[in-house]
């Protein structure tokens, strides 16, 4: 498995010149909805480790939700999710990218000890949950049913 990847940072339509560290800038164009989105994608001279790319997925990932759930409520239609609401994460199981799970590992760690204990607590009797139940059925679009 790879341990690290060269990626460092995205800013945003935002240049990374000056920012000391970088070998060299990606420039990602996407097209979402006819709307042009724009990242710059600093390149770090030195490896990071592969949890380090969760923030610039998140960058980008929120980017394109803020598109289509723009484009959804101008055509009429009402978006349950927001930020912070934390329901799907209650009710649903939702899945993690490798990347993901290393960020929040490292974030569990970082914790001070009772609260990191309390947290891994509840991510093994998460997990014990899961595996009590009868596996989802899938088609092309992912899980036919969901936890509740």
């Amino acid at each position: 498995m790879i341990a690290s990847v060269p990626v460092e940072r995205v800013d945003a339509f935002a240049p990374t010149a000056g920012s000391g560290g970088n070998a060299g800038t990606i420039n990602l164009e996407l097209d979402i909805l006819d709307e042009r989105l724009q990242f710059r994608i600093g390149v770090a001279d030195e490896r990071v480790a592969l949890a380090d790319i969760v923030p610039l997925a998140r960058t980008i990932s929120a980017r394109i939700a803020d598109v289509v759930i723009a484009t959804d409520r101008r055509q009429g239609a009402d978006i349950a999710c927001r930020k912070g609401c934390g329901y799907c994460c209650q009710s649903h199981m939702v899945p993690l990218a490798v990347p993901e799970a290393f960020r929040l590992t490292e974030y569990i760690y970082s914790r001070p000890r009772d609260l990191r204990d309390a947290m891994l607590r509840l991510c093994l009797l998460a997990a014990r949950d899961i595996l009590n139940e009868d596996p989802p059925e899938f088609n092309e679009h992912g899980p036919i049913r969901t936890r509740v």
